[in-house]
């Protein structure tokens, strides 16, 4: 992992930015990116929610590395978060999209599946910039297409499971205090 988009998404404001832990020793990035984690929080204010891709495995395409790099920063991700006691959530790619994108958008015909990467992520930058939002590159704007996810959803048991009752229950009173990450 090179970097990792995030969004402060707000009721009045939207704080985008990216994570970008370098470093050799793959240890070494794992802290760096907790660290930027709590520095986001710290500068931003404790979120009551937050949401996180979920990792996708494709055999054959994936290497060894690969697997241990993304799922070791899930697993901080998650730590970190779980530590700070505040709520996260995992999406799939293709659901958040739909909540991001409801208007039916899609690759165009001559892009070949299983290539889209590319065209996903610059049609999130150009949605963000349509919507006025300022980020730092394609990781910041997923990053605000899963928050617009989270925000969606937030309300909905049937979306989030059974074990964030009591977060849902809450559910539009958290959009008018604090912020989702």
């Amino acid at each position: 992992m090179r970097a990792t988009g995030w969004c402060m998404n707000g009721t009045s404001r939207v704080f985008t930015g990216t994570i970008k832990p370098v470093g050799r020793i793959e240890g070494n990035r794992l802290c760096r990116l907790a660290n930027g984690l709590h520095t986001v929080i710290r500068e931003h204010g404790q979120p009551d929610a937050a949401a996180m891709e979920a990792p996708a495995y494709f055999p054959g395409r994936d290497t060894r590395v690969g697997l241990i790099s993304v799922y070791g920063c899930r697993a901080v991700i998650l730590a970190t978060l779980n530590a700070m006691q505040i709520p996260t959530f995992e999406v799939a790619t293709s659901t958040w999209r739909k909540s991001f994108f409801p208007d039916g958008t899609r690759p165009p015909d001559h892009i070949v599946k299983g290539k889209t990467d590319a065209w996903w992520k610059a049609e999130a930058v150009r949605k963000c910039g349509d919507m006025g939002i300022d980020v730092d590159g394609h990781d910041a704007a997923e990053a605000v297409g899963i928050s617009f996810w989270l925000r969606a959803n937030i309300g909905n048991p049937n979306r989030l499971g059974k074990q964030y009752a009591g977060l849902v229950a809450k559910g539009e009173s958290l959009w008018n205090e604090k912020t989702t990450l």
